[in-house]
């Protein structure tokens, strides 16, 4: 009973067009005729498209969910989920982005920052990361000089080109506590909002190749109609 409602309530026939609107359609373009088999091609040709739509949207979120759920490889974790080492590349594999939250704390003092980690493989060289300049620099607040020290510690696990294995710092030598969380980037929303905005498209197109045969007969009824009186002036004025 409940299925039947469901089905009720769902307006197939505003997604997939009215089952005898298309044959009418195509009545009035062709004239009578048996249209059902067209009919029928042109709603199963729509609901292949949302099928596909459906799919490709379970995919993609399935792949979202499990990029969130898994780490990078190469990424090493303690029990607490933070990450403490990263193991570097093999030669000729690609460089190993990790997108990283890392937290600072000092004296009740705590930062957060989002970082990138770049670990180049290995024989890719130096990978010249800037340094800080120290010329010029007025006071900075507790803060401040927190936040550079963190931006230093990212450099130097960016920089470094000859570990096999990069150990994260969990303490600077000012005795500031770092810890490193791998960020997931949750993109689903944007999937979602993708997913709709094709349904969006697939709905407001679903008759585009019905309404081109129309234009396109509409046309020719009139180019039909223009000869047909330019014929007849012409045998009127000849007749003159």
């Amino acid at each position: 009973m409940k299925k039947k409602k469901i089905c009720k309530a769902f307006p197939k026939e505003k997604f997939f067009g009215e089952e005898g609107e298309t044959e009418l359609r195509l009545r009035k373009l062709y004239g009578q005729g048996d249209y059902k088999a067209k009919a029928e091609k042109h709603r199963k040709n729509i609901k292949e498209m949302y099928a596909i739509l459906i799919v490709v949207f379970v995919f993609a979120a399935v792949w979202n969910i499990y990029g969130m759920l898994s780490s990078e490889a190469g990424v090493n974790k303690s029990s607490d989920g933070k990450i403490v080492s990263v193991s570097r590349p093999s030669a000729g594999e690609g460089t190993l982005y990790i997108n990283a939250n890392v937290t600072a704390s000092k004296n009740g003092k705590t930062i957060s920052d989002k970082k990138r980690l770049a670990i180049a493989p290995e024989d890719a060289g130096n990978s010249g990361a800037s340094k800080n300049g120290a010329g010029g620099m007025r006071d900075e607040t507790a803060t401040e000089t927190m936040q550079r020290k963190v931006d230093s510690a990212v450099r130097a696990v960016n920089s470094d080109s000859k570990s096999a294995k990069l150990i994260l710092p969990d303490k600077l030598s000012d005795g500031t506590k770092l810890s490193w969380e791998e960020r997931k980037e949750n993109e689903l929303p944007m999937i979602l909002f993708g997913a709709v905005l094709s349904m969006f498209l697939i709905y407001r197109t679903r008759s585009a190749g019905l309404e081109k045969e129309e234009a396109a007969a509409r046309s020719s009824i009139i180019r039909e109609q223009t000869c047909a009186s330019s014929q007849c002036r012409s045998r009127t004025e000849q007749s003159l």
